[in-house]
């Protein structure tokens, strides 16, 4: 080593702190020419918790959030827009430019009144921060009603011949004060329902039967509950039920259009009879309950059969009626397709 180099090592040993004023002097120029430690060049974008989880909530009213963005960058932070994913959020925000270091809030509102289930709605946030051109935030949780209603929906099923299944629904009180179901009732013939009590004013339990005859074809309705809770008068329960067969009937009802005024032109419907499995059968007879509506067998083929029904003048005393088409199908010999009235826009 040279005198020259020794005496430097040596300045250097009677002056630790010299490189420590030196580094010091380097972090105050870089901070001055770009990003310093823990920041980014340019704006950026940052939110400690973008995923916020509101657990189970009443769903008697909406839910309210606040989001805080902070600017981890060197420049100002624009936003451009908020957009949400879907029409059930509202959005506000604090500002729409944000200085670098600085905070911003975002209050959001997820509409869940009325809404029962898992819940997820996310907010997009539309900025000049290059990294994160379009920053996701998200909210979810469970809205829960204040009676829950558990399936929501019922979907029977069952094959030609065979018994019709019962579906039962639990309806619990989750919050409020105890409440009664007062009344039961069915919106379509097909269905029936009876309510056993678990626990007065807390459980109850709903029965739903199939009662229709039908062997065929595809029927919804719903079992309306009246009750004497303060917020939830009513409580519904949509049901469908779809019968498997070896014969498929399209439509399962005839519909009548009816129009509004005195008159009413004449009408004629088509029904057709065929094997989902392209089975052989025929069709040996069609009847009509009315005398007002001719119908009759207009094509036969091997796996399916054409019926014409009409023409005829449509009105309420063809509400109850049916067309009765008898076939060779074991199980499926008499085939019950009723008449429906609809009422036309004037």
């Amino acid at each position: 080593m040279s005198r020259r180099n020794q005496q430097e090592t040596a300045g250097l040993d009677r002056h630790p702190a010299k490189p420590r004023r030196i580094l010091a002097l380097a972090m105050m120029f870089a901070c001055g020419a770009g990003a310093c430690p823990g920041q980014t060049n340019g704006p950026a974008l940052a939110c400690d918790q973008p995923i916020h989880d509101f657990g189970e909530h009443n769903n008697t009213s909406d839910l309210d959030h606040v989001f805080l963005l902070r600017n981890e960058g060197t420049e100002p932070l624009v936003v451009a827009r908020v957009r949400t994913g879907c029409g059930c959020s509202k959005t506000e925000l604090s500002t729409n430019t944000i200085a670098p270091g600085a905070n911003a809030t975002l209050k959001a509102r997820v509409c869940i009144k009325g809404f029962a289930g898992a819940k997820r709605s996310s907010i997009y946030v539309h900025s000049n921060d290059s990294s994160h051109p379009v920053f996701q935030l998200r909210v979810t949780g469970t809205a829960v009603s204040e009676i829950e209603i558990k399936p929501h929906t019922v979907l029977l099923q069952w094959r030609s011949g065979e018994r019709p299944p019962e579906a039962t629904v639990a309806v619990v009180n989750k919050f409020a004060a105890p409440f009664q179901i007062t009344e039961v009732q069915s919106s379509s013939p097909s269905f029936s329902a009876s309510v056993t009590t678990n626990s007065a004013g807390q459980s109850y339990t709903v029965a739903i039967h199939v009662a229709t005859n039908q062997v065929t074809g595809s029927y919804y309705g719903a079992i309306k509950m009246a009750t004497d809770h303060p917020r939830s008068r009513n409580l519904t329960i949509p049901v469908s039920a779809f019968i498997q067969s070896d014969l498929a009937v399209l439509p399962a009802q005839i519909v009548m259009t009816l129009g509004k005024d005195a008159e009413t032109q004449s009408q004629t419907r088509y029904v057709v009879i065929r094997s989902p499995q392209a089975k052989e059968f025929r069709v040996v007879a069609v009847e009509s309950s009315s005398p007002a509506v001719p119908a009759n067998v207009q094509t036969a083929k091997p796996a399916w059969t054409r019926i014409r029904v009409g023409p005829f003048v449509p009105g309420p005393g063809l509400t109850n009626a049916a067309i009765i088409a008898r076939t060779d199908v074991p199980g499926m010999e008499r085939i019950v397709i009723p008449f429906r009235m609809a009422i036309s826009a004037p």
